[in-house]
């Protein structure tokens, strides 16, 4: 029902904004690494070509049947009026923080596809994850055009950890209070 919805809502968020803190440290570390005063072109390429991970998980749908069926069916009618609002609020919550934090990750990967057009990046299937093709692009590289551009995914991949965090902090708080208002009823 309701209650496990939220339950699991909660646990997607929860791992949503972990997922993000994570993040947020990694790019942080690059970022000590690469404003170091001993930083040059050398060091963005260790970083892009032996530690940098592109994936990054979109933010997934969450669960949200049985409130729809509350709705279609005008069974929402039947909760108490503060309770139904506080509901219909966290349902629309959830679907502006799906809305921008998706905008912002199609950002983050077009970002990230272009990138991966000049760099091969490195994964565990990739076809040229090792060997020697791989050793001529990484050694014919542009070390300029390598840090201006991985400067723009940092960027960006930050301002999607940010939008994560503004809007998935309040939903989760939502989430917490609409618990124990139904667990206290």
């Amino acid at each position: 029902g309701l209650v496990t919805d939220l339950k699991k809502d909660r646990l997607l968020v929860a791992g949503v904004l972990e997922d993000s803190r994570e993040d947020i440290e990694e790019i942080n570390s690059y970022r000590y690494r690469l404003t170091a005063p001993s930083a040059n072109l050398d060091t963005v390429f260790q970083i892009v070509r032996y530690e940098f991970n592109p994936l990054l998980s979109p933010n997934t749908k969450f669960n949200d049947n049985t409130y729809n069926v509350l709705v279609s069916t005008g069974h929402i009618a039947l909760l108490d009026q503060s309770l139904a609002e506080s509901l219909n609020n966290l349902y629309s919550s959830e679907n502006a923080a799906l809305t921008w934090t998706s905008l912002t990750f199609e950002t983050y990967r077009n970002l990230g596809a272009e990138f991966m057009t000049k760099f091969p990046l490195r994964f565990r299937s990739g076809p040229m994850n090792s060997g020697p093709l791989n050793e001529i692009l990484w050694n014919t590289a542009d070390k300029r055009d390598l840090a201006s551009q991985f400067n723009a995914v940092l960027v960006s991949r930050m301002a999607h950890n940010r939008v994560t965090f503004n809007w998935f902090e309040p939903v989760l708080k939502e989430i917490d209070i609409l618990l124990e208002e139904l667990e206290n009823n």
